[in-house]
């Protein structure tokens, strides 16, 4: 049904998740930065803002919920090791070949954990534990592509890129690429 709703503005489905993810990462960035209290909070703020109330506030308190419920504990073991998997995929894509794609699937999940830990463990620093998680697939793309010789630092830095700036430039560019792109019928 969503698929059929977003044909109509030719917007595929994933490009609406990747944007809803971007934006939950850029908030987290914010909350890096400064601004707000953490990515769910700085959400509930934007929907509070567009005057969506209720919404804003049923996702703060969802988090705060969650963060004080007995589930917590079990979700700060959850996230690192769904990070941790990310980055397997993450290295994987770029000990292979260089991607096309400036925010392959792999470095956007990988952020998205990153966010989701950082968010719920309270580590609002880019030296958090998941960051390190992140340092070291970038350490072990490096390593595995020089001993391969296969453009090690060039990789190395797309997978950066991907990783940390992919989420808000896509952001940025995204509006335009999908109100521009032609769809098959324009051609």
């Amino acid at each position: 049904m969503i698929d059929k709703a977003l044909s109509l503005f030719t917007i595929k489905a994933r490009e609406l998740v990747t944007i809803i993810l971007s934006i939950y990462i850029f908030c987290e960035y914010l909350a890096i930065f400064g601004t707000g209290s953490g990515g769910v909070s700085n959400i509930g703020s934007c929907l509070q803002f567009i005057e969506l109330h209720e919404a804003g506030r049923w996702i703060i308190s969802l988090q705060t919920r969650l963060a004080t419920s007995n589930i917590a504990q079990y979700i700060n073991y959850i996230f690192p090791t769904w990070l941790s998997i990310a980055t397997l995929y993450f290295i994987a894509l770029y000990t292979k070949k260089t991607p096309s794609n400036l925010l392959p699937r792999p470095a956007l999940t990988t952020s998205f954990f990153w966010a989701l830990g950082s968010d719920f463990s309270n580590e609002h620093t880019f030296l958090s534990t998941y960051t390190y998680i992140i340092v070291i697939a970038l350490a072990f793309i490096l390593i595995i592509n020089i001993i391969k010789q296969e453009h090690p630092l060039a990789r190395t830095a797309h997978a950066t890129f991907a990783c940390i700036l992919g989420c808000p430039i896509f952001l940025l560019l995204a509006p335009v690429i999908i109100l521009t792109r032609e769809t098959p019928k324009d051609k």
